[in-house]
């Protein structure tokens, strides 16, 4: 039976919830709040690591990952790897990805790979995020490779996005380029803000003019306008 402690607790959940909308994100960490669930994940440990442990572990371990020495990274690396395969819980698998991104091992990036492929978009977003914070050729490779034959636009948005990383890199330019001839206006965008990022150069949303740099061109940047022009239509 609920106390009344607990019951009026459950009530200034539920009216966040009606404040907030009906998406689950205001009970995702209700049990930092709740004491009970607190209680019933020390229980939960008793049998072995949960959700959080594992979670909270594998933030603490990429903090230290990079000070450790090549042997104990490369031990790391196999683990991960492991653990990757095994995990369930597409947000561990995350966390698991994004720690690997530390780790410069082979065996890491073999890893982050296989990532690519995963079977939830969200988790190869992350995987995209993971290899652009790399960086290398395999990363540019891999999410040139990722842009070209994903299924999913939010996870071709992200290789788009992580593509921008690579500065004046020719064969990043011409990944962008599949981004460029797409119908969608996302997709566009995001490849004139990774084209931007990568060059330095600024054609505004002029299409062409960047298809044009992306095979080679120089095209005139347009011209800023002056302050005075800037403000005229408020008059």
């Amino acid at each position: 039976m609920l106390t009344g402690r607990r019951l009026l607790l459950l009530a200034c959940l539920f009216f966040a919830t009606l404040l907030t909308g009906c998406g689950e994100r205001p009970f995702i960490n209700y049990g930092l709040v709740d004491p009970w669930s607190r209680r019933a994940w020390k229980e939960d440990e008793r049998f072995g690591p949960t959700y959080y442990t594992k979670r909270d572990e594998l933030r603490a371990l990429r903090k230290t990952v990079g000070r450790a020495g090549s042997a104990e990274q490369e031990r790391l690396a196999v683990d991960l790897a492991a653990r990757l395969k095994a995990e369930e819980h597409p947000v561990l698998r995350g966390e698991i990805i994004r720690t690997l991104a530390s780790i410069p091992s082979p065996i890491a990036a073999d890893a982050l790979r296989q990532a690519t492929a995963d079977a939830d978009p969200d988790v190869r977003v992350i995987a995209c995020e993971a290899w652009g914070r790399r960086g290398g050729e395999d990363a540019r490779q891999a999410l040139a490779q990722v842009l070209g034959s994903d299924t999913d636009a939010d996870v071709r948005i992200a290789a788009t996005r992580e593509l921008g990383r690579f500065k004046n890199d020719p064969q990043a330019m011409q990944a962008l380029k599949l981004a460029l001839n797409e119908n969608d206006p996302a997709m566009q965008f995001r490849a004139v803000e990774s084209l931007k990022n990568m060059s330095g150069r600024d054609y505004g949303s002029d299409l062409v003019a960047w298809k044009e740099f992306v095979d080679g061109g120089n095209p005139e940047e347009p011209q800023a306008p002056s302050l005075a022009e800037r403000y005229l239509p408020w008059y």
